[in-house]
C-alpha cells in the first residue's frame, strides 16, 4: 500500500512539476520583433526552459537513468533525458540575443 501512495505521489510530483514549467516558459516567451521574424509571427521559448525541463526529467527519473542496468525503462530514460539536454543546450546557444 505504501508503495502504492509514493508511486502515485511522484507522478503527481512530475505533473505539478511540469505544469510550474509550463507557466515559467509561457510567462518568459520572446515575444521581441527579432522573435516574431524568425518565427513568421510566432514567439520563443526562453533559452532557459529546455534546461529546466531536462533537469526536472531527471531529477524524476534519476534512478533509471544512473542505473547500470541494461532494460527498457534505464535506456528509454537515458534517451529521453539525452535528448532533452542536447534540445536545452541548442536553444540556449541559438537564442536570439
Amino acid at each position: 500500500m505504501k508503495r502504492i501512495i509514493k508511486i502515485i505521489l511522484r507522478i503527481l510530483g512530475f505533473i505539478g512539476a511540469l505544469y510550474i514549467w509550463l507557466l515559467f516558459t509561457y510567462n518568459t516567451l520572446d515575444r521581441s520583433i527579432q522573435a516574431q521574424k524568425a518565427t513568421n509571427g510566432g514567439y520563443l521559448p526562453n533559452k532557459f526552459s529546455f534546461l529546466i525541463l531536462a533537469f526536472i526529467i531527471f531529477f524524476f527519473l534519476a534512478i533509471p537513468i544512473l542505473s547500470k542496468k541494461i532494460c527498457f525503462v534505464s535506456i528509454a530514460s537515458k534517451v529521453i533525458f539525452g535528448l532533452m539536454l542536447v534540445i536545452g543546450l541548442i536553444v540556449y546557444f541559438s537564442a536570439i540575443k
